[in-house]
Formats: C-alpha cells, structure tokens, sequence
C-alpha cells in the first residue's frame, strides 16, 4: 500500500473513532521517535495526530497504519 492510501484510512479512523477536526502528521525516514513499543517501520507508517483546536505543549498521539493490510493501531501518546 501507498502512503496516500494509509493516510486515508488512518484520517478515516481518527474521524469515527477519536478526534474529529484533527491535524495528520506521517513520520518518515529517521523522524521516528524512541519508545513506541512494537512499532516496524518495515510493516508501518507511523503517524502523529492532534484535535484541530489550538493547544500548548503537551503530549502526541500516535497511530500506524499496517503496509500490508491497513490494520490502525492506536500507538498510545507519548511526551509530556
């Protein structure tokens, strides 16, 4: 699958499920941050979610997307 396509499904998935209105951000390359468990840049994109209302500092929210079957897996949130 291409990134055009994960990026529909995980849009698709934060819109029913978590945060309607939001901003997606795909990781590339090295810009993957450290400690997310079980996370293959092999199978994976990797992307970081925020609500669309303006907000301070604070922690992200992460989504995958699998290459290989579009499964979402919630990442968890990660930072401060």
């Amino acid at each position: 699958m291409d990134k055009a396509i994960a990026e529909k499904i995980a849009k698709d998935y934060i819109t029913e499920n978590m945060a309607p209105g939001f901003n997606l951000t795909l990781h590339e390359g090295s810009d993957f941050p450290t400690g997310i468990w079980g996370f293959n840049p092999a199978d994976q994109y990797l992307f970081t979610y925020t609500s669309g209302i303006p907000t301070g500092v604070g922690r992200s929210n992460y989504i995958t997307v699998s290459r290989s079957s579009g499964k979402v897996i919630s990442a968890g949130f990660y930072g401060e």
